[in-house]
């Protein structure tokens, strides 16, 4: 009986962290090996100009808060891709990230590779986090066990 309640435990935990990433990226697709980056020389220009976006002086100096109305959320910086990354944003989140990516030259891209807006949605951000939810559920049915 304990054997169980621990595995059932420890796959909660799992899915607790799980989650779906949002990158602000100038990649084809965020995962390529090659292509134009974002510098921590340009994020952090961008950053002085953004009232919004602040240094998480609890964390290293590659991790950010965002401070937008009703919310704030996580966004690191990747130096080894060249790109910003969020975690599960909300919808208004998502304006947020569309905002910083245009003013850096880049776009948003979730893992799937998928562009938000994308041009079907004639910018009404209907891939919000609760989509971004069911993609992950759709992934974790659909993986192998230890595969994530």
């Amino acid at each position: 009986m304990r054997i169980a309640f621990f595995a059932a435990l420890m796959l909660f935990c799992e899915l607790v962290h799980a989650g779906y990433d949002l990158h602000i990226t100038r990649k084809a697709h965020w995962a390529d090996a090659d292509g134009p980056t974002i510098s921590i020389v340009e994020w952090r220009e961008y950053v002085k100009r953004d009232s919004q976006v602040a240094r998480d002086s609890n964390n290293t100096e590659l991790d950010f808060v965002v401070s937008i109305p009703g919310e704030s959320f996580p966004i690191w910086f990747d130096p080894k891709r060249g790109e910003l990354v969020t975690k599960n944003p909300s919808e208004r989140a998502v304006v947020k990230l569309i905002e910083i990516a245009k003013a850096l030259r880049a776009r948003v891209q979730g893992d799937d590779g998928e562009l938000y807006p994308s041009e079907r949605q004639d910018q009404s951000l209907k891939p919000s986090a609760a989509n971004a939810s069911s993609r992950l559920s759709h992934f974790l049915k659909t993986s192998p066990p230890n595969s994530h």
